[in-house]
């Protein structure tokens, strides 16, 4: 059987989760993902 443990998370506020969300990564290459984050500091690429 599967031991499920809680752990802690991060999760942006309602006005800037917009700017955090981002297409799955296997969509985008490295240039484009490079990209994103020039334009976008906040995108789930920069992390």
């Amino acid at each position: 059987m599967a031991i499920v443990k809680p752990f802690q998370c991060v999760r942006p506020n309602k006005e800037e989760a917009s700017l955090v969300a981002a297409l799955p990564y296997d969509v985008y290459n490295r240039k484009e993902a490079c990209e994103i984050t020039a334009e976008n500091p906040k995108s789930f690429f920069k992390y």
